[in-house]
């Protein structure tokens, strides 16, 4: 679906550091356009067809130099954790998306700063890796609710344990 294919997309220019999404398009060439080639990034069940109705909706900017951009980078952003909460069904180690979220540095969990945001968004729910993750913010960096995510989602006995985490 529609929806699949744009979470891939969103995990993949996070993962990647790339926001820039090239513009398949046969008719205009981008020599050393350093966007992200969807063909790569969806299923390579998608056709080319299917890969440009996603790339013309409007969850997308408008091309500038042969590359496309989400529109807005909270809906990126959600779309990402959505990706990563279906690996984690899928049945992806819990240990993988610690790695992947989190450094081990001298034995405590230090977020990562590029993937905060995910991290706040993978907060939410009941699973065992929202929990997870949750607990890991609230040791590494509960501030992160008040920046990123959707924080009237989080449990409120986890709310308490922010403003004490917050006020300590």
């Amino acid at each position: 679906t529609a929806r699949q294919g744009a979470e891939a997309l969103a995990a993949a220019t996070l993962l990647c550091r790339n926001l820039n999404i090239k513009v398949p398009d046969d008719a205009y060439v981008s020599v050393g356009t350093a966007g992200l080639d969807s063909s790569s990034c969806l299923p390579p069940t998608w056709s080319p067809t299917e890969r440009r109705a996603l790339l013309t909706r409007s969850l997308f900017d408008g091309a500038t130099y042969g590359c496309i951009r989400f529109h807005h980078r909270i809906t990126m952003e959600y779309l990402a954790a959505s990706w990563l909460s279906e690996r984690m069904r899928d049945g992806c180690p819990q240990d993988h998306l610690d790695d992947l979220i989190f450094a081990l540095h001298q034995g405590e969990h230090i977020l990562r700063p590029t993937l905060a945001p995910v991290a706040a968004w993978l907060a939410n729910g009941s699973k065992p890796h929202n929990i997870q993750v949750r607990e890991r913010l609230l040791q590494s960096d509960a501030d992160v609710h008040l920046k990123y995510g959707d924080p009237e989602q989080l449990p409120i006995e986890y709310k308490k344990r922010i403003l004490n985490a917050l006020s300590s």
